[in-house]
């Protein structure tokens, strides 16, 4: 998108009953520098969306949630959350991604 003139559309589709379609606009909104998205990203990471851990990738100060979500049980979200780490250059990463 890069194109702030989206903006408005994507501060509306962030709270769209859908969460796919809310996590996608809060996204991209954070990529085009409106952070009003992250409280979202972080809370849909905290309830195992894969999706949204993702997403965390591109957010230093989530990095406590990562690190709280690499000792899930689940695999799928153990390995997002270290690449997610990983992207953010936390060595932290390194022993689930060696598993």
């Amino acid at each position: 998108l890069k194109d702030s003139s989206s903006l408005t559309k994507l501060q509306k589709l962030s709270q769209n009953s859908t969460e796919s379609v809310r996590l996608a606009a809060s996204l991209s909104l954070l990529r085009l520098g409106d952070r009003s998205g992250i409280p979202q990203l972080l809370e849909a990471a905290q309830n195992r969306n894969l999706f949204a851990i993702a997403s965390l990738a591109t957010i230093p100060e989530a990095e406590e949630t990562l690190l709280h979500l690499i000792e899930s049980q689940d695999l799928q979200v153990r390995i997002n959350a270290a690449i997610s780490l990983l992207s953010l250059r936390d060595a932290r990463s390194l022993p689930i991604l060696e598993e």
